[in-house]
């Protein structure tokens, strides 16, 4: 297994050759050697952990995105004296909204996410080029069955799919939902082939937001059908069909599908694989293999893994950098919600402090993606936006209440419903880098009384402003001449 340890080492050194200034200072005329091939199913299998392992990485989803997107939204309380946040190129500038192209953190985040999302590729690769000499070595090992095929397909597209997401997030405008099938504004670079040898095929431009978010809904829905067959429908620590369907309600959501995304919602609901749990905090203090009934999908903390910045950043009992606003702290209202009671202490100074994320024993907690409160609001909202399935809507808002022992509905009030179930999406998906989506999803913050977009009041700047996005690596920009940097 030594020789596909190596190949992923190789590969997360090469995504920058050829550029003027290089993350990683190698050797330009280093390539991935000949003699390096995927021989086996075991050897593929070795490829796929390596793809989960970078996904789980600090920069990637272990944490650095969920902290950026609540700094970049208004939820979060940030104490400016700590030197993580105080000092120059660190969080400040994010939390300012004033990153540059110098900031060290974003670079190798931009970096780190086009590795995993290469060693995704390579995976495909493996599996359906038939002229590559990884598919020729695999078709000779009698492992290498149709099962095996789907079910890793499967889970490579997953991949792709969610770290393209997570890059449009931060570096290209929202999706406008009022000019679907138009959106022409600059996406990110979308890699679907895997770069084996240097810097050959690196140099690419950004494609249009439309058609990122085209090839992200292809990938997702090509997953969920090759997981389908290989009879995946949960998973402990790897992606399933339920998790592909439950990103797809996310993405759809985004772009203002709301059909498509209560349909993807409900089924996940109606599955019956999944529960919210009893207890509020469960599903976040999770490690290693152990599951909870609310998780659709989780990325593994294993032994010194030590891939969780949330816990971080906001863990209460240890001087954490980040704390919740008075403004949404003070959303829960009623004094016997759960999320109130079991998500937030007091702290010195009248601070807030946000206990959601709190590491509890030896050992990182998992990395939860995407979990089944999620599509209780999405489809609540959705499928209200459609004043359709109207007894759903009711049914998932009163769920995600009954569960936090919040008062419910008996029926759907007349006037200002949309913004109640968006306040308590807000309250639900707290610190879990939800509403920063939602921000770029509505273009603001929240919607008054009479159905129009504020601003986001902290910084008097709407959702989609270029102020927001995060500037594309020089190291990017001098190795493409015809990409655009987010200039504002």
């Amino acid at each position: 297994m030594k020789k596909i340890i190596v190949l992923i080492a190789i590969l997360s050194s090469s995504l920058f050759i050829g550029s003027c200034e290089k993350i990683i200072d190698i050797d330009p005329v280093t390539i991935i050697p000949n003699d390096i091939v995927i021989e086996s199913v075991a050897d593929l299998d070795a490829v796929r952990n390596g793809m989960y392992d970078k996904m789980q990485g600090g920069n990637v989803l272990g944490g650095n995105g969920v902290s950026y997107a609540e700094l970049l939204a208004q939820d979060t309380q940030v104490d400016e004296t700590k030197d993580e946040v105080a000092q120059p190129f660190r969080l400040l500038e994010v939390y300012k909204h004033i990153t540059s192209v110098q900031i060290t953190a974003l670079r190798d985040m931009w970096r780190d996410t086009y590795n995993a999302i290469n060693v995704a590729n390579i995976v495909l690769s493996a599996i359906d080029d038939e002229t590559s000499s990884y598919n020729q070595n695999l078709q000779k090992d009698p492992n290498f069955t149709d099962q095996v095929k789907d079910q890793y397909r499967g889970e490579a597209l997953l991949a792709r799919a969610i770290l393209h997401f997570e890059l449009l997030k931060f570096w290209s405008s929202p999706y406008d939902i009022n000019n679907a099938g138009n959106n022409t504004q600059a996406g990110v670079v979308l890699r679907t082939a895997p770069t084996l040898s240097g810097p050959d095929g690196l140099s690419k431009a950004r494609s249009t937001v439309e058609e990122c978010f085209t090839q992200i809904i292809a990938d997702l829905q090509a997953a969920e059908q090759s997981l389908e067959q290989a009879n995946v429908p949960t998973s402990k620590a790897y992606g399933s069909s339920l998790a592909a369907t439950a990103f797809l309600a996310r993405v759809y959501f985004q772009v203002g599908k709301n059909t498509e995304a209560a349909a993807a919602a409900d089924k996940v609901i109606q599955s019956g694989k999944f529960a919210l749990n009893a207890d509020v905090k469960t599903a976040f203090q999770t490690k290693g293999f152990n599951i909870t009934s609310e998780v659709i999908m989780q990325l593994v903390n294993l032994g010194n893994d030590g891939s969780n910045a949330l816990s971080f950043r906001f863990q209460s009992n240890a001087a954490p950098l980040f704390g919740c606003s008075s403004l949404l702290f003070n959303t829960y209202s009623e004094v016997a919600d759960l999320r109130r009671q079991n998500w937030f202490a007091e702290g010195p100074n009248n601070r807030v402090l946000v206990t959601k994320q709190d590491q509890i024993g030896v050992g990182n907690n998992n990395l939860i993606l995407i979990r089944l409160a999620e599509m209780h609001m999405v489809r609540a909202e959705a499928n209200f936006m459609n004043n359709a399935n109207l007894d759903q809507v009711l049914e998932s808002y009163n769920a995600i209440r009954s569960r936090a022992n919040a008062s419910t509905l008996t029926a759907i009030p007349a006037n200002n419903f949309l913004r109640t179930l968006r306040s308590e999406r807000r309250r639900e998906m707290a610190f879990e880098g939800d509403r920063y989506n939602q921000i770029r999803r509505l273009f603001a913050a929240d919607i008054d009384n009479n159905g129009v977009l504020d601003a986001l009041a902290r910084f008097d700047v709407q959702g989609n402003a270029c102020e927001l996005l995060f500037k594309i690596p020089q190291e990017e920009i001098a190795g493409t001449p015809d990409i655009e940097q987010n200039d504002c």
